[in-house]
């Protein structure tokens, strides 16, 4: 015999289950980019809830095998190469919900900290829908040149160059015009995207970028530093030149070229020291982040084993790692390009290769390039870190900490004293 109360509840299961397609649901669906609310009244399931039937409706073929005939059949390889792009649009508009978000974060807020865990979480599936968009590529490396060009003709003058997501990715992580100068200066705005295409992109721009926010989140921790590190690192500098200097004299190495080796190291360093020098760099557009947040940048990197630098150096680390992985995309990009259609314009009239590899990173080095002092930051030996205090907050903290244990351990101290004097009156009354 079954149990009457479990019966009776899957009774109304049951019930439920046979009307949900009869109740009509109020569903909402949202465009992260133009803030556009859809209302739509309809049964609530897994085809209405996806919007299945107007997304895998817009999958359209234009090229045909037999080229006098429009109502022969599209060339195969096509339908694959859309599935593709189509997969790529979509995890771009995943990536653009991701950093608004992060955006927003950063942009409400004046002390992030306790969003930091949210930060890294999202900034780190930022950089897995990368990782996946490379495998993608590798799909398209399936088919061959051969291939591609059966249907490429009848897809010109379409092509991912005029991706809008992609170019506000670009705009909200910080890549800016003065970025292109090396190719096409305000094209997309003027030239490339119309009408309410343009809107959306010119909106894009005129928002705090991913990069300043982090600028100034970095601007910040500097003004909270209690020490002087440019001074420390200074210091360490010298001496390290200094030394290598003497290394040099005693492997037997000429005299002039060690001074020379010397004088140009420190030159070097003295582009990111220097505040005015370093402004002159991003001016010139050779540095993308101010002297302050680079500096804060480079001590989070000589002391991010101290708890009140561990979380910010994982942001950062994020954010690197998705420049890295952006750039490796684009890279691969380039690739599967070159091998497709050679150095000949792109389908949308650019010079494909050359475009894609005049924009590769949106991120810039935070404390230089390859060839800059970074290089030699491994043979620094800074200050202890546990000689000095890190930063103004966590010293203030720590002092009222310490003055909290004090308070307790009188108290302590008190009570015991106390307990121990009725003690002894209790045994003189006893």
């Amino acid at each position: 015999m079954s149990c009457p109360y479990l019966q009776s509840n899957l009774d109304n299961m049951k019930n439920n289950n046979s009307n949900v397609d009869q109740i009509p649901i109020l569903t909402t669906t949202a465009n992260s980019i133009t803030n556009d609310h859809v209302h739509v009244t309809e049964p609530l399931n897994y085809t209405t809830y996806l919007g299945l039937n107007s997304l895998l409706s817009s999958l359209r073929c234009l090229s045909h095998v037999d080229r006098s005939n429009e109502s022969s059949l599209p060339v195969h390889d096509e339908h694959f190469f859309i599935i593709i792009h189509q997969a790529f649009e979509l995890w771009f508009k995943e990536i653009i919900y991701e950093i608004d978000s992060i955006r927003d974060i950063f942009g409400s807020n004046d002390d992030v900290t306790t969003f930091v865990f949210d930060i890294s979480l999202r900034l780190n599936r930022i950089g897995k829908v990368w990782k996946i968009l490379i495998d993608q590529l590798q799909l398209l490396e399936s088919m061959t040149p051969m291939e591609f060009l059966e249907f490429r003709e009848f897809i010109t003058p379409a092509s991912g160059f005029q991706s809008l997501q992609f170019r506000i990715i670009e705009m909200k992580l910080g890549l800016t015009d003065k970025s292109r100068d090396a190719y096409k200066s305000k094209y997309f705005t003027e030239t490339m995207f119309k009408g309410k295409q343009s809107n959306e992109l010119q909106t894009s721009i005129g928002e705090v970028s991913l990069l300043r926010h982090i600028e100034r989140w970095l601007e910040k921790i500097c003004d909270e530093t209690s020490f002087d590190f440019c001074e420390v690192y200074e210091e360490a500098v010298e001496s390290m030149i200094d030394h290598d200097k003497q290394e040099k004299f005693q492997n037997g190495i000429d005299e002039q070229i060690a001074e020379k080796e010397a004088d140009k190291a420190k030159l070097q360093f003295d582009e990111m020291i220097n505040e005015e020098k370093y402004n002159a760099l991003v001016n010139s557009n050779q540095r993308r982040i101010s002297h302050k947040a680079m500096l804060a940048a480079l001590m989070i990197a000589h002391y991010y084993q101290q708890p009140c630098f561990q979380q910010v150096y994982q942001i950062i680390s994020l954010l690197m790692d998705n420049d890295t992985l952006m750039a490796s995309w684009r890279h691969r990009h380039i690739l599967l390009v070159l091998r497709q259609i050679g150095r000949k314009p792109g389908t949308g009239g650019t010079d494909g290769f050359t475009y894609l590899q005049a924009t590769l990173k949106f991120l810039p080095e935070f404390v230089g390039n390859s060839a800059s002092p970074r290089t030699a930051l491994s043979s620094l030996t800074l200050q202890s870190p546990r000689q000095i205090p890190i930063m103004i907050k966590q010293q203030s903290r720590i002092s009222k900490h310490s003055s909290n244990q004090d308070s307790t351990q009188y108290k302590q101290f008190l009570f015991c004293l106390l307990l121990f004097v009725a003690g002894y009156f209790f045994s003189l009354i006893y």
